[in-house]
């Protein structure tokens, strides 16, 4: 009885050396309830990740995991990665996941990401990939100042600028970014049964005006609509 007690309690000592060692390969800090936990459901599998973040333009990235001690800043200026742009760690779960949240900085806007599981401005990884992650996010620069919408009132026509990709159908809004003090130009022309009347809006420089062809700089965000009626 006394040697197969002592079979019992050395097979014991050798579980509870075997996960003791386990999670002393883990560098990720447990409470006392996660290690139960995992003793319990038999999840101590230490997950390895190597993570390098490279990108275009310039914002942050923000590392997060479930394990608070695993949170990071990333900072991409001009293209170029900080030192906190690379992740090598160890998780005692294989399957840690790692959210990344791209935030873009002045004067960019976020486009998009490669290399990892994207859900908008954020994507994800997981520890239990061992062979490490290259994932790139990109920025791309606001060129455009202000916006130029144009309201389609009334007949039928069709209104197109020279820049910003104007090029809007009765009875449509249209839209466009243009460059602080760019200089644009409007056309305006009826379709076949309609008439062009005049350009108007609060915010449209040439409010009143009552040619088909009209320019302005555009030092602000401008609303113009352009009124069209049909022909009795």
């Amino acid at each position: 009885m006394r040697f197969v007690k002592f079979i019992r309690y050395s097979s014991i000592g050798i579980f509870f050396a075997a996960i003791i060692s386990a999670l002393a390969g883990c560098t990720a800090k447990q409470s006392a309830s996660f290690v139960l936990a995992l003793l319990a459901f038999g999840l101590v599998s230490c997950g390895n990740l190597s993570l390098t973040i490279e990108g275009t333009g310039s914002g942050t990235v923000t590392i997060e995991s479930r394990v608070s001690d695993r949170l990071k800043s990333c900072t991409i200026t001009n293209g170029i990665a900080s030192d906190g742009c690379s992740l090598s760690s160890t998780f005692a779960r294989r399957d840690t996941p790692l959210t990344l949240t791209a935030t873009p900085a002045a004067g960019f806007v976020f486009v998009g990401w490669e290399g990892c599981s994207p859900n908008g401005s954020s994507c994800s990884v997981s520890a239990k990939d061992t062979e490490g992650f290259f994932v790139k996010e990109t920025f791309v620069q606001v060129l455009f100042g202000f916006t130029l919408t144009v309201d389609m009132e009334g007949g039928n026509g069709t209104v197109t600028s020279d820049i910003g990709s104007i090029n809007c159908l009765t009875p449509n809004t249209c839209s466009a970014p243009i460059a602080a003090g760019q200089s644009v130009t409007l056309t305006a022309s009826a379709s076949v049964g309609s008439i062009f009347n005049s350009w108007t809006g609060p915010t449209c420089p040439v409010d009143g005006n009552i040619n088909t062809v009209v320019s302005f700089a555009m030092n602000d965000h401008v609303t113009c609509d352009a009124n069209f009626s049909f022909i009795p």
